[in-house]
């Protein structure tokens, strides 16, 4: 056996020592025979570590995940036992049929591997027992209990704690978490906090699932959670000569030594990683040859892909040019840049305020500003209308008039949030999408009186609507929510009400809808990929992914070549709409964007989000790069 298959084996079995890790490097970057067999060992160890973490996930998912790795570790340990040598009692082969000796390091592996597999099935029996529990067993005494591996120092909203069996505990600060546990994050306005006994810190980011398992063993190969689903930030202090920190999705792993970084896995088959700080790599389990990502970079892993793409980001901003005090302005629901550009108007359900490119600011108010800031806000395409409601004790959705905020006329509808809820420039309609029976309604309401025009029942749920700038037609987005087979956007006839057509989506729900300022474009957002149509031909003409993130609002440029999209973890995307490239992103520093908005000029876009002050970005340039397909 050589020095380099040695070191390889000792990697697997957690037992190489830190000062081997450069000597395996460097036996590595020698000899390119030894680098084929460690990466080929390597791969046959991900597909088992890749079927190991199925376990680590619920539902069809895990069942998904599980039968695709079940498959390709039959397929890997079938495939080599074909291939080894014949019994001792068997004719002997020909000299040109000996095994490469080298091979026989991979048999070992698969040995292993055959019982680590046998041992996984009996741990899946053992965690979903065939036979019912003992009568009279209560839950088990405190000091049989694991101790803790790690502790919640901090939550928001709606968070779980789930046990290996499914219980439910509570998950408030100062919680421990014991091996095996899983937290879970409920709503777009949740979140925790949870920090290991190494200071290392994760920022669990909301509708997400982390699993923690056991404690490795002393001397372990590593520390590791499991990103079942959703998004988190990983903080993990330098350890040059300490266990590296892991964190594993369905699609990648992540490994690091220090540094900060963030992962998103909102699908079985992909995921996306934007370190900030320190060394990270990644690593998928079909191809785990390692990719080293950098601060300002990114990697993209993608069910399409057979490799990791790395994308690069230069220009990432964090600080406004501009921006309107959070503590005065809280709860800012809309944000437009008004006609011309020289002010903003920025409304919750309760208030109009006017911001003025001096930096003062008039204030509108509509009701007293007992009970928050209401549900909605909305303006019109055309900014001479705005649309509010306050809440359940509100009569109704009330049509303002721009700019001084006067009440119009009300419409006698509720909504529970603004993406079921579009008005046509000048307020000519409203519509509204009926939250019974299940948001299956659509109403159109004429905006001058207040009185219903139509009304239309669809066979899927709506998610979203959106008005087209002349006010010609209404956008909505179905989705079955199910197989998602009969997913589209289906447009109306705001008059008659009168079904025009739809254009076909992808299985996910569509979660916002944006119009070009002609018309001729509408961008539909998902989680995970924007889709761009013309309306005209009704060809799709551009489908954006690599952002790994619920889309909750879009908005083109006046002039259709950048379109701008904000997600439900506090970010903002710039997109070329012609190449479909990123060109710029923008940490807003809150969570759930609720509305983005460039200027006239198309060098400025405003920002608004949950818990964070309404900004002024400047937008960079167009270069050629932008426009590269």
């Amino acid at each position: 056996m050589t020095r380099a298959e040695e070191l390889t084996l000792k990697l697997l079995d957690g037992s190489l020592a830190d000062a081997e890790w450069g000597e395996l490097n460097t036996l590595l970057a020698a000899d390119s025979a030894a680098e084929a067999e460690h990466f080929a060992l390597l791969d046959l160890e991900a597909v088992l570590r890749g079927f190991r973490t199925g376990f680590d996930l619920v539902g069809a998912t895990l069942d998904r995940v599980k039968k695709v790795h079940a498959e390709r570790t039959a397929a890997a340990v079938m495939a080599e036992i074909l291939a080894m040598p014949s019994p001792e009692w068997a004719p002997k082969p020909a000299a040109d049929q000996v095994v490469n000796p080298r091979r026989k390091v991979l048999f070992r592996c698969l040995a292993v591997g055959t019982v680590a597999a046998a041992l996984l099935v009996g741990i899946w029996f053992g965690m979903n027992p065939p036979d019912p529990p003992v009568a009279g067993l209560g839950p088990a005494p405190d000091d049989l209990i694991p101790p803790s591996f790690a502790t919640v120092t901090s939550v928001l909203g709606s968070v779980e704690l789930l046990t290996p069996g499914g219980e439910v505990v509570p998950a408030e600060a100062g919680r421990a978490v014991a091996p095996g546990q899983t937290i879970r994050t409920v709503g777009e306005e949740s979140s925790a906090v949870v920090e290991l006994p190494d200071r290392t810190r994760f920022e669990i980011e909301p509708d997400t699932t982390v699993r923690f398992p056991a404690t490795p063993a002393p001397g372990g190969p590593v520390w590791q959670v499991v990103l079942g689903q959703g998004q988190l930030k990983a903080d993990v202090p330098d350890r040059p000569t300490g266990r590296p920190m892991l964190v594993s999705t369905p699609s990648a792993d992540v490994l690091t030594r220090g540094g900060s970084f963030v992962v998103s896995s909102l699908a079985p088959e992909s995921a996306r990683v934007e370190p900030s700080r320190g060394s990270v790599q990644v690593a998928r389990p079909v191809a785990p040859r390692p990719v080293s990502v950098g601060a300002g970079g990114a990697a993209v892993v993608q069910p399409w892909f057979e490799r990791i793409t790395v994308e690069q980001y230069s220009r990432v901003r964090v600080v406004p040019r501009r921006a309107l005090s959070l503590e005065a302005y809280p709860g800012v629901r809309d944000a437009v840049f008004a006609p011309g550009g020289r002010e903003i108007w920025a409304a919750t359900g309760r208030m109009l305020v006017r911001w003025t490119a001096d930096g003062g600011t008039a204030e509108v108010p509509f009701f007293a500003k007992k009970g928050g800031d209401g549900v909605a806000a909305l303006f019109s395409l055309d900014r001479t209308a705005l649309l509010t409601f306050g809440g359940e004790k509100q009569d109704g959705l009330v049509v303002r008039a721009l700019p001084d905020g006067q009440e119009r006329v009300t419409v006698g509808a509720r909504i529970p949030e603004a993406r079921f809820v579009t008005v046509a420039p000048a307020a000519r309609w409203v519509a509204t999408a009926q939250p019974k029976p299940n948001h299956k309604r659509v109403t159109v309401w004429d905006g001058g009186t207040g009185a219903v025009r139509f009304t239309r029942d669809v066979e899927e749920g709506i998610t979203c609507l959106a008005a087209t700038p002349a006010g010609d037609a209404v956008a909505v987005g179905v989705s079955d929510s199910g197989a998602g087979t009969h997913n589209k956007i289906v447009f109306f006839d705001p008059v008659s009400g009168d079904r025009r057509f739809a254009l076909p989506t992808q299985r996910k729900a569509v979660t916002a809808l944006a119009f070009s300022a002609d018309g001729r474009y509408l961008a539909a957002g998902f989680t995970g990929f924007v889709q761009v149509w013309d309306v005209r031909s009704r060809d799709l003409i551009r489908t954006i992914t690599g952002f790994e993130r619920i889309a909750l609002c879009l908005a083109f440029s006046a002039d259709g070549k950048r379109l701008a999209g904000g997600t439900q973890d506090g970010q903002v995307w710039v997109w070329d709409v012609r190449s479909g490239n990123t060109v710029q992103q923008m940490e807003v520093g809150g969570r759930g964007v609720r509305a983005v908005c460039f200027g006239p000029d198309g060098r400025s876009l405003l920002t608004a989000a949950s818990r964070a002050p309404v900004a002024v970005w400047d937008v960079v340039p167009e270069t050629p790069a932008d426009r590269t397909e």
